[in-house]
């Protein structure tokens, strides 16, 4: 009897100790952790691409100190100083490197930009017998044919110099087919026996743009020698 009183008491001791280790293991999870599968790559970080500024090159010229620019019809220059120094019959003046230079077949000079857009007539004449430009250009029609700008002449001073200006559009004449803005001046006095005129030329749209740029710088660079 006292046998089997020691048994029953040992399995209900037994079974009260397991009763207790039950209870402290559910505190712990038997799920394992989840590992991450993402893999970490090692990636340099996306740099910003340097945007090459690149700026246009203008075709200039900077002598004596002024930019000026430049093109393949007119050549450099704004200003006297920065165009070609020519020496005629009796006479300096500065044109635009670029353009050609042509004998008027007399003691003349005409000075017309490569695509003949524009062009500058020196003439060089004796005082006894003077042909007026209008005419020289336009021949006997030019009465007809040329409608004045503007009323009357103008005086204009230049380097000591004073010219009777006028200033017509031309239907085409001696010179061809196009229409043509013409200005004129003429020496109101002779020098040596030998009287001076000028006309410049181009045409009506673009005559106020190449008499700034051109015209009048070589208008003003003219001197007798």
């Amino acid at each position: 009897m006292k046998k089997f009183l020691f048994i029953g008491s040992s399995l209900l001791f037994l079974t009260m100790f397991l009763s207790a280790c039950g209870a402290n293991s559910s505190t712990i999870s038997s799920t394992p952790p989840k590992i991450s599968t993402t893999a970490t790559t090692n990636q340099p970080a996306t740099a910003t691409p340097l945007t090459q500024t690149t700026s246009a090159t203008s075709n200039t010229n900077t002598s004596n100190g002024n930019a000026t620019s430049c093109t393949t019809t007119y050549g450099c220059g704004v200003g006297s100083s920065q165009l070609t120094p020519y020496t005629g019959n009796g006479y300096k003046l500065d044109y635009p490197g670029s353009w050609v230079i042509q004998s008027d077949n007399s003691k003349g000079a005409i000075f017309a930009a490569p695509d003949n857009s524009a062009s500058f007539h020196v003439f060089v004449q004796d005082a006894s017998s003077q042909t007026n430009p209008l005419q020289y250009e336009f021949g006997t029609l030019a009465a007809d044919n040329c409608k004045p700008v503007t009323n009357g002449k103008q005086t204009v001073q230049n380097n000591g110099l004073t010219w009777q200006q006028s200033q017509f559009v031309c239907a085409p004449g001696n010179i061809g087919s196009k229409q043509e803005q013409i200005s004129i001046l003429i020496s109101t006095n002779t020098y040596n026996n030998t009287a001076y005129s000028i006309d410049y030329m181009s045409n009506p749209d673009t005559f106020a743009t190449v008499h700034q740029t051109f015209f009048l710088p070589m208008v003003t660079s003219f001197t007798l020698q």
